[in-house]
Formats: C-alpha cells, sequence, structure tokens
C-alpha cells in the first residue's frame, strides 16, 4: 500500500525569469507512482518585507477601519511568548480592537471579543486574516468576527450589540507606543468588505490588482521612498514609517507569488525566488 506524507520542499538558488516544472513520486516495493506535473514561473526582481525586528518601529496608517472590512497580511515573530502586537485601533483586552501574538498565541480584539490561534512557533510564516461586520447581517445578532490563520477558519464570535470600528491605526506597535512586534511583516491589506474563506484561502499565496474592488489600502512593502510604505491600492493611503532603523526593508521570504503564475492543485503552491515554500 502507499502512505501519503504531507511535507513542504523548499527549491533554492531559482533563476529569475525562468519557468519550472515540477513532478511528485513516491516508491514502494511494487513500484514508482508519479503525481501530477505542475508548473512556475520566477520574476525578475526580488519581494520585499519590512522588518520590525530592531526596533519600535511603527506605521501610522492614514484611514479609519470600516464598519464591515477584513484585514490580511503575513507575519513571522521571533518572539511570540510576551505582548508583541501586530496592529492596534485602540482599547484593551476589555473592549479594544487590535491583534498581537502573546503566550505563544495569536490574539485578535474586535472591541473587547478575543479570537485566538494557539501554538504559534517562533521564526514561521503566518497568514493572518480578521474579518468583521458592525451591524446585523443574515439574522446572526448584530456584529459578528472571524479569524483565519493561513486560510482556515479558527474562530468566529457573535455579539448581541453593533461594533464601532475606532479611527487611524498603527502597525507594528500600539497607539501610544508599547508592546512592539518583534518579526517580520508582509503584503498587508485592509478591505471594506468580508473575504470569505475561500477568497482568502485562493489569495493569500497570490499578489492583487492595485484596482480590486473593495481594496482601502495594500502595503506589499516591494516598493519604498524613504519612511513611506507605499499603498498599492489606487486610494493612496501610504502609511507613515517611525522609529525603524535607516533600512529596515529586507528579501522576503514569504511564500507570496506573482498574480498569474501561483498555482495549486488541492494544497497551496508558492512561486518565486531562493527560499520560496512549494
Amino acid at each position: 500500500c502507499w502512505q501519503l506524507l504531507k511535507k513542504s520542499i523548499t527549491l533554492s538558488n531559482l533563476e529569475p525569469d525562468s519557468y519550472y516544472y515540477v513532478k511528485t513520486f513516491a516508491r514502494n516495493d511494487v513500484g514508482l507512482s508519479f503525481g501530477e506535473e505542475l508548473s512556475f514561473s520566477t520574476t525578475s526582481h526580488y519581494r520585499n518585507m519590512l522588518d520590525f525586528s530592531a526596533s519600535n518601529g511603527n506605521i501610522n496608517v492614514p484611514v479609519q477601519l470600516p464598519d464591515t472590512g477584513t484585514m490580511e497580511f503575513w507575519a513571522k515573530t521571533t518572539f511570540s511568548y510576551t505582548d508583541r502586537t501586530l496592529w492596534h485601533a485602540s482599547g484593551n483586552e476589555s473592549e479594544g480592537w487590535f491583534c498581537e501574538f502573546s503566550s505563544n498565541n495569536l490574539r485578535a480584539f474586535i472591541q473587547g471579543s478575543a479570537l485566538t490561534y494557539s501554538n504559534i512557533i517562533d521564526n514561521k510564516w503566518y497568514h493572518i486574516a480578521i474579518t468583521w461586520n458592525s451591524y446585523s447581517q443574515f439574522g446572526l445578532g448584530y456584529a459578528a468576527s472571524q479569524l483565519y490563520v493561513n486560510g482556515n477558519l479558527i474562530e468566529s464570535y457573535v455579539s448581541l450589540s453593533s461594533f464601532s470600528p475606532s479611527a487611524n491605526f498603527k502597525i507594528g506597535t500600539q497607539m501610544y507606543g508599547s508592546n512592539a512586534f518583534n518579526g517580520q511583516m508582509d503584503e498587508f491589506r485592509l478591505w471594506d468588505t468580508i473575504r470569505t474563506e475561500n477568497y482568502i484561502w485562493e489569495n493569500m499565496y497570490e499578489s492583487i490588482d492595485s484596482s480590486s474592488d473593495h481594496l482601502i489600502c495594500h502595503y506589499s512593502y516591494d516598493s519604498f521612498e524613504g519612511a513611506i510604505a507605499v499603498d498599492f491600492s489606487l486610494n493612496g493611503n501610504d502609511g507613515t514609517l517611525h522609529d525603524f532603523p535607516i533600512d529596515p526593508w529586507l528579501i522576503s521570504t514569504a511564500p507570496i507569488g506573482e498574480e498569474g503564475i501561483g498555482l495549486r492543485t488541492t494544497s497551496p503552491t508558492s512561486v518565486g525566488s531562493s527560499g520560496k515554500d512549494m
């Protein structure tokens, strides 16, 4: 009989602007069996990410959280045991809007409602998506929030009272500058609509079109001008960097591909330069 093993394989030292074909195989006493042939392209440039690990760096985002929205990004922490803020809009655990690594867990608070993913591993990339609607939809109370990790729904919350998103928010620290994030972040997106689990799963490994409907801001961290996180949506909501070292931009190791050339069958497949997971 065959034994199916799930395993991630990393292809290193790939050439830019090249096309590759990949085929898996399995062997037992009877012989060989080959899987489906997959193909992918590599880009002509390296992608960047933003490094928060050497400072109290944070980004002021000049937009308000929408009444109904989705926030998604890739993050990798180097120290998840103590409170490390990924983004913060207001308040504390009893009534706040923020997301953090704490005690080796990921916690998202939507107006004090805690959504938790346990057993975070340091130095590992996670795709994090949080959705919320502030008012009654589909008869499910007055408001609801959801936490997705790596494209999978982790936890939901339904409130009997409406949510009230606050104004502007920060990425990387609390609004008053404490509990700074320690790690790297890539591909931050804010939408004024609820993205479904299927949409999140299908697009988390891909770049997106800057003209996508409902996109409020998109920080790919691939292009930068001094202390600016360029917004690649069409809305011009550039973020302002504070308290970073001179050069916080690193070549990205997050598993992000280029729009139109990422390929998945029943499991995620990502593309790119050296170090991208397959």
